[in-house]
């Protein structure tokens, strides 16, 4: 694609399609190739530095994000609501939630710029993880405008990876609220019963789900070898070549249980 973009004449001096190669790079990974783009950008926006610093979030690599968040001011560039959620996604990434929340906090009283819905989220999302549900929930409950469902599902899968049945009943109770018809709150609760051997309690959202005309679309997959696309569906034994696929996938699950790992099987 890159290659595609430069004999078509539309990188040097496109800075749209210059941010989005450096947005595809860091997605795909390509921290280096990224930065290289940045670097070699003769000109450069706001979206130019935030991409950037998202790059270097996504990629668990806090510390770059931080010291490129002061280069850009260095360099006569004023952070924006965007930043900030780069810069505290860089910190749930990373696990590091004195610094999301120090972010969080100078965001408002150094740079004048207002928590918003997605701000919350990374917040909450990043206190989850680290196992601080309860402040966590506070946050929500005190939060300037309403949570949304990205807001109450980060807290979920909080709950989800601590185990706190009680509030993941609660965030569950406010996603359903908001849209009842999404089928993957429905399933992210009833594995968390299920993983606390609560099954009468699966069965119960299993049957709410029913009820409610709630399907799950099953899972999607596709990759490219040789240049064919393949397409998979959940349980999929539709692949010509499936018996040896599921073959060799038995053989790598067996060798990394071997290896002490355990696989998480939620659906």
């Amino acid at each position: 694609m890159h290659g595609y973009i430069i004999r078509s004449g539309f990188c040097e001096g496109y800075l749209v399609v210059q941010n989005a190669l450096v947005d595809m790079y860091g997605k795909c990974g390509c921290v280096d190739e990224a930065r290289k783009l940045f670097d070699e950008m003769t000109w450069r926006d706001t979206i130019s530095w935030n991409t950037m610093i998202s790059c270097y979030g996504i990629n668990a690599l806090p510390h770059k994000a931080f010291a490129l968040f002061d280069e850009m001011q260095g360099k006569g560039w004023n952070p924006n609501r965007v930043t900030f959620i780069a810069l505290l996604s860089a910190c749930g990434h990373a696990g590091l939630v004195d610094e999301g929340l120090h972010f969080f906090q100078i965001m408002n009283t150094e740079y004048g710029i207002s928590s918003d819905v997605e701000h919350y989220a990374c917040i909450v999302d990043n206190l989850g993880r680290a196992g601080q549900l309860d402040k966590a929930y506070h946050l929500i409950k005190n939060m300037s405008v309403r949570p949304d469902d990205c807001v109450w599902s980060a807290l979920l899968n909080g709950c989800r990876i601590h185990g706190n049945i009680p509030l993941a009943e609660v965030a569950a109770r406010h996603l359903i609220e908001l849209k009842p018809q999404h089928s993957g709150y429905h399933v992210l609760l009833s594995n968390i019963y299920r993983d606390a051997s609560r099954q009468d309690d699966v069965t119960r959202v299993r049957t709410i789900m029913k009820d409610m005309g709630v399907i799950k679309s099953p899972g999607y997959s596709w990759i490219e070898v040789s240049g064919e696309f393949h397409n998979f569906l959940t349980a999929d034994k539709t692949h010509k070549q499936s018996p040896t696929i599921y073959c060799t996938l038995d053989g790598l699950t067996k060798h990394l249980i071997a290896e002490g790992y355990r696989p998480c099987l939620a659906s």
